[in-house]
């Protein structure tokens, strides 16, 4: 096959050559372009006079934050730590320094003041019972949840094993507390910044570090039970870190039922209801064998179920399909059977870039007898909630 000009090479579309050979569409396309340019002339030089401009105002942010970026990769090795152990101040603020320099002088060396401050421990003392109840109990319901951290030194000091549990990918917090080097680590972070590396301060950072399990906050529980369990009946399938047990303890609702398969969980929940006096029930129990095997209706079903990456519960759930067959469709499947007509199942959950836990669980319980009320926002993360659905 010839072109009329001569030429033999063809695009190929869909199978097919070309009407003319490529030499002769590269000059039709020449000609189109200077065509275009020619009836938009005006308009082109425009633009292009924009685009300098734009260039022009790049050019000076880059010069105007230069330094910026050169403090930038100093940064980057800010947390390395020296063999020699010691406490490096070349990316600290130089108002701080003197300040930083004064604190160390304490200690011989910063061999000391790890050792103090692995001494010291982790668990801060326990909060005055009358106090928690004074602050809990007259907690309400709002959007998002009302949430303080009253009440959780008292769950760490009962609940320590928390401290112990790990999320895929991360050591433990006790494992890193252990360890001089990741302690150090934490240390030289803080004092970068300028900071005074205080007990409250170390071990706040060294649990963001190792995403440490969190508590589920006994304010927004109570705020939860105050509005929909006064005088009522409630279950929690997943006890964890006794959020859920502190905030119904300090509520108006009449008693709480938990289950957990891990037995120090559910001796720490019927330590906070002596310490409490209110009426629980704790069972070393999977929710599944439970719901089978009761009689007792509920007028709340509140739940934080475990998120995928925590393997406390094990490795079976760390996919998202064995996450819905073990979690998800059996707690929709329980609430049905064991709450009361008219009856609230509260549920927690949070979106992750990869697993749409929440999405997950909506899913699930709209397929079921329930209704969608009401959806409050729980937490600073984005995609984190509590969903409120009612039973048909």
């Amino acid at each position: 096959m010839t072109c009329q000009c001569g030429g033999t090479e063809f695009y190929i579309r869909r199978g097919k050559p070309s009407k003319v050979c490529k030499e002769c569409e590269r000059k039709k396309a020449r000609e189109r372009r200077k065509r275009a340019y020619e009836q938009n002339k005006k308009k082109i030089q425009k633009q292009n006079a924009g685009w300098r401009e734009r260039s022009s105002y790049s050019a000076k942010i880059a010069e105007r934050y230069r330094e910026d970026l050169e403090f930038r990769e100093l940064h980057k090795s800010r947390v390395k730590v020296s063999r020699e152990f010691e406490i490096r101040y070349d990316s600290v603020p130089e108002k701080s320094i003197d300040q930083l320099k004064n604190f160390f002088s304490r200690f011989d060396s910063i061999h000391e003041f790890i050792d103090q401050v692995q001494e010291i421990g982790y668990l801060f003392k326990s909060e005055d019972l009358e106090k928690i109840q004074q602050r809990l109990t007259g907690s309400q319901i709002a959007d998002p949840l009302p949430q303080s951290h009253i009440g959780l030194a008292y769950l760490d000091n009962i609940f320590s094993h928390r401290f112990k549990a790990k999320t895929s990918g991360f050591t433990s917090f006790h494992d890193a507390f252990q360890s001089k080097q990741e302690l150090l680590k934490v240390v030289q972070y803080i004092v970068d910044s300028g900071r005074i590396p205080t007990q409250k301060l170390i071990i706040r950072n060294l649990q963001f570090k190792n995403h440490i399990p969190s508590h589920f906050f006994p304010q927004s529980a109570t705020a939860l039970l105050n509005e929909f369990a006064k005088n009522g009946n409630v279950y929690d399938p997943f006890l964890g870190w006794g959020g859920r047990t502190l905030g119904a303890s300090c509520s108006r609702a009449k008693s709480i039922v938990g289950t957990d398969l891990n037995f120090k969980s559910v001796t720490g929940c019927r330590k906070v209801c002596e310490d409490f006096r209110f009426n629980g029930q704790f069972f070393h129990s999977d929710f599944r064998e439970y719901v089978r095997t009761t009689s007792s209706k509920f007028d709340l079903v509140i739940a934080s179920p475990p998120f995928l990456d925590t393997e406390d519960y094990g490795n079976e759930l760390l996919t998202l399909r064995n996450w819905i067959t073990s979690i998800v469709i059996p707690l929709s499947e329980c609430g049905s059977k064991i709450l009361k007509p008219g009856g609230i199942f509260a549920i927690h959950g949070q979106d992750r870039s990869n697993v749409p836990v929440l999405s997950s669980i909506l899913a699930g319980f709209s397929g079921r007898s329930y209704e969608l009320i009401n959806e409050f926002k729980y937490g600073k993360r984005e995609g984190q909630s509590v969903l409120i659905f009612k039973n048909k």
